[in-house]
């Protein structure tokens, strides 16, 4: 502890310790020193003592006298070498430009601004501020102008030479109707541009005045026989002073026969997709795939026993029994009858697992296993498990010729339409409906790979 106490620095109260000698208000750290670390440099002994070491004459602060700029404005020095403040030393007269003798002349004022306003212009050579010409001043320097004729109004104005080959109309309302790159091509229509015209609106204001945002009423206008919400017609019909049934007539293009509401439109192709669906529902195409994804499933009770209640007393049901039950008995169906078995222990069998199978089946019936594979062809392709190979060689030159001349882009890409119109040939020569989806997986295996 007494060894501690050796070390230990002395304390010293704070109000002991005095300020800072160069004036900075704060405290020294030590006692007995005058300043803070750093700030002797601010105080005036350390000034002088460098001029001493300098070699140069030392003067008090009480002896030094301020320093003016030598053009006579007045304005004090603030370094020693400067002998005049900035910019000031082109106020002398004598000499030549840029020296810095001569006497000193009157500094020169701007003169005061030709319009009357009382301020005075920065240059000379100007004679009005900026703004400040007035009209017939500017007519004097630039001209009267040229006659021009208003494209939208019809009414003649003065263009100046300067926007001569720029300008569009002769005010910013027929200027926006110049621009205007959409026509009218219904009655009601033709009632919005004429109240646009008269009122002297822009089409942008016009449809915010009857509560429509512009872009919705320039795309009904640029889109021809197209349609918008019955609210924003009866709008249109307030704002134009007409009944609600005028504007719905007067909504569709003259000589038209079409919905005149957006809600009329989508509820006809509501109409439309029901019909198209009902009919192609009831397609040979539509039967097939609904048939290939029932296929394998087990039907309910009820729906086996209702089938069988449809099918009793029907001639048509006992002529199928009896061709199944031939069909049963006969070699083809005793062929066929041994590939149930595969495809119950196996519904998606390999290339390799149909073949040895029907190498084991091949000798109960004293035939060979390609007679078999032949049999059970067919009913795999209906399961999708053998490949149904190339369509009829008709269908496949006719839209490889078809693919020959139709027309390409500059990058090799045929142009667009080629697979609708293949798929009108396939179909006219077949003589029968193809579904568009199964063709047009047809023609990428086919025709794109070949």
């Amino acid at each position: 502890m007494a060894q501690l106490a050796l070390f230990a620095e002395p304390q010293v109260e704070a109000e002991l310790v005095p300020l800072c000698a160069c004036g900075c208000g704060e405290r020294v750290k030590k006692p007995g020193a005058l300043y803070k670390h750093g700030h002797f440099s601010r105080s005036p002994e350390y000034k002088t003592m460098r001029a001493s070491l300098a070699g140069k004459a030392v003067t008090t602060a009480a002896e030094q006298t301020p320093r003016t700029c030598r053009c006579g404005c007045g304005t004090i020095l603030k370094t020693a070498a400067a002998e005049f403040a900035p910019g000031h030393h082109m106020r002398l007269a004598a000499g030549k430009r840029g020296s810095q003798g001569g006497l000193a002349a009157p500094v020169r004022i701007g003169r005061l601004c030709g319009c009357g306003c009382g301020e005075r212009v920065a240059n000379r050579h100007t004679k009005y501020l900026p703004g400040h010409q007035p009209a017939v001043w500017r007519e004097a320097r630039e001209g009267p102008g040229n006659l021009r004729v208003c494209p939208s109004c019809g009414r003649q104005f003065r263009v100046r030479p300067s926007v001569d080959r720029t300008w569009l109309a002769c005010s910013f309302i027929c200027q926006s109707a110049a621009r205007r790159q959409v026509k009218p091509w219904s009655r009601l229509q033709r009632r919005c541009f004429e109240y646009m015209a008269t009122n002297q609106l822009p089409m942008a204001q016009f449809a915010r005045l009857a509560g429509i945002t512009p872009a919705a009423f320039r795309r009904w206008v640029a889109n021809k026989d197209s349609t918008t919400a019955r609210q924003r017609l009866c709008a249109l019909a307030r704002v134009l002073g007409i009944s609600e049934d005028d504007a719905l007539r007067e909504a569709v293009r003259d000589g038209a026969s079409g919905p005149a509401t957006a809600e009329e439109r989508l509820t006809l192709v509501g109409r439309a997709n029901i019909r198209f669906a009902a009919e192609r529902a009831r397609s040979p195409e539509a039967s097939a795939k609904g048939a290939a994804t029932r296929r394998g499933r087990k039907q309910a009770p009820a729906h086996t026993e209702a089938i069988r209640r449809a099918w009793l007393g029907n001639p048509a049901a006992e002529t199928a029994k009896a061709r199944l039950v031939s069909w049963h008995k006969s070699l083809d169906g005793k062929i066929v009858q041994l590939l149930w078995p595969l495809i119950k222990r196996s519904p998606a069998p390999s290339k390799e697992q149909v073949a040895e199978h029907a190498s084991r089946m091949a000798p109960r019936l004293g035939t060979s296993p390609e007679m078999v594979l032949r049999a059970w062809r067919p009913h795999l392709q209906k399961r999708g498990l053998v490949a149904k190979g190339r369509p009829p060689a008709k269908r496949y030159v006719a839209v490889a010729k078809l693919r020959t001349d139709w027309p390409r882009r500059a990058n090799g890409v045929l142009k667009t339409g080629f697979v609708k119109a293949a798929w009108e040939v396939a179909e006219r020569e077949e003589g029968r409906r193809i579904d568009l989806a199964a063709f047009e997986k047809w023609l990428y295996r086919q025709v794109w790979t070949d």
